[in-house]
This record gives C-alpha cells, sequence and structure tokens, in this order.
C-alpha cells in the first residue's frame, strides 16, 4: 500500500467532504449576492479547513490507536 494511501485512510479523507460543501456553500452565497471575492484569502481559508480538519482527525485517531493498545477490549 502506497504511503499516500494509507495517509489517506488514516485521516479519513473521504469525510472532508462536509468541509468542502460548507465553503462552497458560502461561496455561492456570495455570489449570489453580488458579493466581492479576494481569490486568494478564500484560497488560504480553504487550505486552512482541510489542514485543521486532516490534523484534528489524525490526533484523533493516533489517540485511539495508543488507547486500544493499551487498554484492553471489553
Amino acid at each position: 500500500m502506497s504511503k499516500f494511501k494509507e495517509f489517506a485512510e488514516y485521516v479519513e479523507v473521504k469525510t472532508k467532504i462536509t468541509g468542502v460543501f460548507s465553503f462552497l456553500t458560502a461561496l455561492v452565497w456570495l455570489i449570489y449576492s453580488g458579493k466581492t471575492i479576494d481569490t486568494a484569502r478564500s484560497l488560504v481559508f480553504f487550505a486552512g479547513i482541510i489542514l485543521f480538519d486532516l490534523t484534528a482527525t489524525a490526533i484523533n485517531n493516533y489517540t485511539d490507536s495508543n488507547r486500544a493498545d493499551r487498554e484492553p477490549a471489553l
């Protein structure tokens, strides 16, 4: 298994659709309401959403796997 595929499974990339969907919904609303969109800031914000979500999931999975190794299953 490739390292990227392992990473994608570990951080559950498939579940990141909620962050992408909320971002796209906000963009559609801004376009619909005639607001100005700063492309550079929007891209930085999008990257921040994804990186925060990936980090939170990775930390959660790491602590869960460590706890599972130390504690016996019920």
